[in-house]
């Protein structure tokens, strides 16, 4: 078989399997989360499509800006940095694809011949996704002294971070590195062999200089490889956030449009239900007693949760020595839901989760086993609200 054809079909073949293994195992996993908002009460009050209109604004300020971010400066900071990464970095994908199917000389069309004073929009693009891979590393650093600083091992429950699934933060922080390091990679390989659509992503051109002068085909081999091996690592990121805590970037966009449209501020009335006594009947349901009664909105909020701590470092039961802590509070109503979820989208029957079904979402008593909620965590709370002013999502 012919050398360059032996790679042309490696490239395609290997790329083509880890976008469809990936494509059916998220597409699976974004059917079961739809399935299980909508399992949850409706919500009239905060219905997504009749308030579009007047959340839409409000929702990309937050979600561009990162508005409630900056109130702790430095975490706000190098979030921003790493989110607009996130961003502006989506286009690299588009040309990740165009390389998987026609090689690295492909470049997004139109880009090169629009043009301001010999400026390009490839020029603008590339040095963008240059600039803002460099300041997600550089933000992906502050997060790893912050968490390195904070640590529970050595602070105790005087860490934001006490209780948090602190594996999955360093994942994370892996992932986006190893991301951005095969993507310069691949642009260093284009830019090695003449194909660069641009001498202004000057990182890339960086790495293209290192790999001049190695052997042609051996070049593009390290293009295809390193190709497969990005789109590998981009699609079990996406796998991983889909069953993380790092899911919130997929479910905020929803939980902002899913926000009292009259309300600016986080806080607001607890949610209530009008209680027709004459429609009334044994079966009614008041209150919350399984987490099926809460509401599709409050299904976004327990997956949105980031586990920062924001709201742990500031709820005085916490501060105080209480069993109370905000964030463990919604990570363990989170978890109950997961571990419910396919009970309760009819995935799996009721006689294989007797044990699920049938604990309490909180305990009449003290250390009850067989509760979500203990009582006495419930009932350390002094609704005084610190714990959603400091969430920033």
């Amino acid at each position: 078989m012919d050398a360059e054809l032996a790679l042309d079909l490696f490239r395609i073949v290997a790329g083509t399997a880890v976008v469809a293994v990936v494509g059916v195992l998220a597409a699976r996993r974004v059917r079961h989360l739809v399935a299980l908002v909508r399992a949850a009460r409706p919500n009239p009050e905060r219905d997504m499509r009749a308030n579009l209109g007047r959340l839409l604004g409000r929702t990309l300020t937050n979600i561009f800006a990162g508005r409630r971010l900056f109130r702790w400066t430095v975490p706000g900071i190098a979030h921003f940095w790493v989110m607009w990464a996130f961003f502006v970095l989506q286009t690299t994908l588009l040309e990740a694809a165009g390389e998987l199917y026609v090689g690295p000389e492909f470049v997004l069309p139109l880009l090169g011949s629009i043009a301001v004073g010999g400026v390009t929009a490839y020029d603008v693009l590339g040095f963008l996704q240059d600039t803002f891979a460099l300041l997600s590393l550089a933000g992906i650093l502050i997060f790893a002294a912050i968490r390195t600083v904070q640590a529970p091992q050595r602070l105790g429950r005087d860490s934001r971070f006490a209780g948090s699934n602190l594996t999955q933060g360093w994942w994370v922080l892996g992932a986006e590195v190893l991301v951005v390091w095969t993507l310069w990679v691949a642009h260093g390989v284009r830019a090695a062999k003449g194909y660069a659509p641009t001498e202004a992503a000057f990182v890339s051109r960086w790495f293209g200089e290192r790999l001049v002068g190695i052997e042609p085909l051996l070049l593009e081999w390290i293009g295809a490889v390193n190709l497969v091996v990005h789109l590998a690592i981009v699609g079990a990121f996406l796998l991983f956030t889909l069953h993380s805590k790092h899911l919130h970037i997929l479910t905020i966009p929803f939980q902002e449009l899913s926000r009292d449209p009259d309300r600016e501020r986080a806080l607001g009335k607890l949610s209530t239900e009008l209680i027709d006594l004459e429609a009334m009947d044994e079966d009614t349901v008041l209150g919350v007693g399984k987490v099926e009664h809460l509401t599709y909105d409050r299904f976004l909020d327990l997956m949105t949760c980031t586990e920062c701590g924001r709201c742990q470092s500031q709820c005085p039961a916490w501060t105080t020595g209480k069993p109370l802590s905000p964030k463990m509070l919604i990570m363990d109503l989170r978890d109950h839901m997961f571990a419910k979820g396919p009970y309760l989208t009819g995935s799996r029957g009721p006689e294989d989760g007797v044990d699920i079904l049938g604990m309490m979402l909180v305990g009449d008593t003290p250390g009850q086993a067989d509760a979500v909620i203990d009582t006495d965590v419930l009932w350390s709370c002094t609704t005084c609200g610190a714990c959603v002013e400091e969430c920033p999502v």
